[in-house]
């Protein structure tokens, strides 16, 4: 499989998202809302939501660290000083109040998917 970029008509799919310079990441689109990390010399990292049809960004969050949003795009976890949140999907400031309580987790392996694994990478060194 061959993928490239298609530039033939591209000022047809691609807008321009209004904004100060600085540093843009964690780019992440649901829907008709961007959601993305931004930071400059002044501002420390805020995450925000720049909602497409309303044409405006809006403050998530200057705590978060990084974030993951669900795959049903309900949900949103986010990292704030080593603690995990867990949101409604945000489009607007929420308040990270009570962090996931991690203590009783139990992260189970199954052996036998590792043991797959290894034999899928090593199949190649044969």
């Amino acid at each position: 499989m061959v993928s490239g970029i298609d530039f033939f008509g591209i000022e047809n799919r691609v807008i321009e998202i209004p904004g100060a310079g600085g540093n843009y990441f964690g780019i992440q689109s649901v829907d008709d809302k961007i959601y993305y990390f931004k930071s400059s010399m002044r501002e420390a990292n805020k995450l925000v939501v720049y909602d497409l049809k309303a044409q405006k960004e809006t403050e998530i969050s200057d705590k978060a660290r990084s974030y993951t949003i669900s795959a049903d795009s309900k949900k949103m976890l986010l990292n704030s000083g080593g603690s995990y949140y867990i949101v409604d999907l945000p489009s607007a400031k929420v308040t990270l109040e009570t962090p996931l309580n991690l203590t009783d987790m139990k992260n189970m392996v199954d052996p036998q998917s590792r043991i797959q694994t290894n034999l899928f990478l090593n199949a190649g060194a044969r």
